[in-house]
């Protein structure tokens, strides 16, 4: 009898996530979390935390007694642009096989999905209350323009709707 065994080796340190994403121009302020863990459930020392750039923040939170997980919380701005080159948070360890640690932060400038409002909505474009509620998700996903000419649509197209109302107030609140 041949039983097959597969082995992972984790690393002595594991840090999650490796690597952070961030959208520009954030609208409010963010917090990410980073976790650093001794896989072999040692004690664990980690110094000189930092961040490259001057609107990033980091900071450390020491592990609970008996828990040796440890928690880098980043923090930044409302509106932080980062640099096209990204920044890093660097930080170093007191274990000799992983002496320094660093974590890149990244811009996603991933274009928005266009949108199919026959997908979004199903097949009944033609109802008012449907085009009304696809141009309010295409207002909380920023995409005023789209919005706006789904809202004149719907306007043109129902005049006497109680939809046609309300896309008349988004429309005015949308031009001021």
């Amino acid at each position: 009898m041949t039983i097959r065994t597969t082995t992972i080796r984790l690393p002595v340190i594991a840090v999650q996530p490796t690597s952070i994403t961030l959208r520009s121009a954030l609208p409010d302020d963010f917090e990410q979390q980073i976790l650093v863990r001794h896989n072999k459930g040692l004690p664990l020392k980690l110094t000189d935390l930092m961040v490259t750039g001057g609107k990033l923040k980091v900071s450390l939170q020491e592990p609970e007694s008996g828990i040796l997980l440890y928690r880098i919380i980043l923090t930044g701005p409302a509106g932080y642009q980062l640099p096209e080159t990204g920044e890093r948070i660097t930080f170093k360890t007191d274990q000799p096989s992983m002496q320094q640690v660093t974590v890149p932060v990244s811009p996603n400038e991933r274009p928005p999905r266009p949108v199919n409002i026959r997908s979004e909505i199903g097949r009944d474009t033609d109802r008012a209350d449907s085009i009304l509620t696809f141009a309010k998700r295409l207002l909380a996903t920023g995409d005023q323009e789209t919005a706006e000419e789904w809202l004149r649509r719907l306007v043109d197209r129902f005049p006497k709707s109680a939809a046609a109302e309300e896309a008349k107030t988004l429309l005015d609140d949308a031009a001021q």
